[in-house]
């Protein structure tokens, strides 16, 4: 009796596309590319779609850090004062390029972070003589943030004293403490630097020295 042999089943195979491509490969295709759309959109309306509650507070985060690097800056060139001073027996260095020429403090440390200007040195400074046989030296201001470094910020200043403190200062604040006795210099040749302070700077007294508080 004849056996005739079983045929086998032929398995079905995509058929290749006109282009050479078969389905299962078009279809990882598609995968792809609408996985990459839909994170373009993704990230294109992540602005639109951060709660507005959100935002304040990302704003604050983004201040803070301002200041505070800002601080690190203003520390560093209060450090960078004093080693000066104990080389040059107390004197207060002329300017603060010259801690940076001296090798005192990084170049970087005078240029604040919040500042948008093409200024070389973002800090006013004046400080003259000896400030460790100043009265107040907690109290004596040496260099502060010129006024439109964080007005964008919110407004405000990082200030530094005599005794290598930082301290940020609001406007009003700021404003108030440049016209006690002791900082009367300071106030006016920060006005001389082209820097606005509200209320309205104490005049010079004839005789070149800054006159008592009223």
């Amino acid at each position: 009796m004849d056996e005739t042999p079983p045929t086998a089943t032929p398995v079905e195979r995509d058929a290749p596309s006109p282009d050479g491509f078969t389905r299962a490969e078009l279809a990882a295709v598609g995968t792809v590319l609408g996985a990459c759309c839909i994170g373009f959109l993704l990230i294109t309306l992540l602005p639109f779609l951060v709660s507005p509650a959100l935002i304040p507070t990302l704003l604050r985060a983004r201040q803070d850090g301002g200041r505070a690097a800002c601080r690190n800056n203003l520390h560093a060139i209060g450090r960078a004062m004093h080693l000066y001073m104990s080389v040059y027996d107390g004197q207060a260095p002329p300017d603060l390029e010259s801690l940076v020429k001296g090798g005192y403090v990084a170049g970087k440390a005078l240029k604040c972070p919040s500042a948008k200007t093409a200024r070389g040195c973002d800090y006013f400074y004046y400080c003259r003589g000896r400030p460790d046989e100043l009265a107040l030296p907690g109290e004596t201001m040496v260099a502060c943030d010129f006024a439109d470094n964080h007005r964008r910020r919110g407004g405000g200043r990082n200030v530094l004293y005599a005794d290598g403190s930082v301290a940020w200062r609001r406007e009003a604040e700021f404003a108030a403490e440049v016209h006690k006795r002791q900082n009367q210099p300071f106030a006016i040749w920060l006005k001389m630097a082209g820097d606005s302070v509200t209320p309205p700077m104490p005049r010079l007294p004839s005789g070149g020295q800054a006159g008592a508080r009223d």
